[in-house]
């Protein structure tokens, strides 16, 4: 009879040792999987704007052009491909520029990316207009809320997160800094990628003495 036990016991102690090996290999595994907080930035992330400068020139509003931009948006692969800056338009008080996967994408959905835009600060806060075109946009959306967000220079901003009807719209983070509204965008993207793309763009603002005009 002892040495029946002492066979069970030494079967369960083998068991016991390969479910906690067998756990341990899953954690790594799970671990692994997960995403890091902000996405690795595209390649020529600091230089993409140098083209469509002497464009940009052209708005009265002073330029926040971010230095990091998130290498993943809708395109959630591992596959690195281009990315260019495209004046979609220019006028005396506003600017927006279309980032995409081809020179000519013009902010279609298959090869946008995002956005970065600037404008003269309108009257109507960002949560608004998104709030009143949330109606448009019915079948899919971010787990992320739109949330309050504190930027680079003590700026306050908001994040607004992505939605999907037909198309998906960007995840955005939209700021008001000395008169003027400035947002940043990427297609699907995620909260912490775009608080670091936004702080990146008030970062370049400072540095090369783009201040309020």
């Amino acid at each position: 009879m002892r040495r029946f036990n002492l066979e069970w016991i030494l079967i369960a102690l083998i068991g016991a040792l390969f479910l906690i090996a067998g756990a341990g290999w899953w954690l790594r595994g799970a671990n692994a999987d997960q995403p890091s907080q902000t996405t690795s930035p595209i390649a020529n992330a600091t230089t993409i704007f140098q083209p469509v400068l002497s464009q940009l020139g052209r708005a009265q509003v002073p330029l926040r052009l971010p230095t990091y931009i998130p290498s993943r948006g809708q395109r959630q692969s591992s596959e690195s491909l281009p990315v260019y800056a495209s004046v979609d338009s220019v006028e005396s008080g506003s600017y927006a520029v279309v980032l995409g996967y081809s020179k000519d994408c013009n902010g279609s959905n298959a090869c946008r990316l995002g956005a970065v835009i600037g404008e003269v600060q309108p009257t109507k806060s960002a949560q608004d207009d998104y709030t009143e075109s949330d109606y448009l946009y019915p079948d899919g959306r971010s787990e992320e809320p739109v949330a309050q967000v504190t930027l680079a220079n003590g700026i306050t901003g908001t994040f607004l997160p992505w939605r999907c009807a037909t198309n998906c719209t960007d995840a955005q983070v939209v700021w008001d800094e000395n008169g003027y509204r400035y947002s940043v965008g990427i297609k699907l993207g995620d909260r912490d990628s775009l608080v670091k793309m936004a702080n990146s763009a008030i970062e370049n603002g400072s540095a090369n003495g783009r201040g309020a005009q």
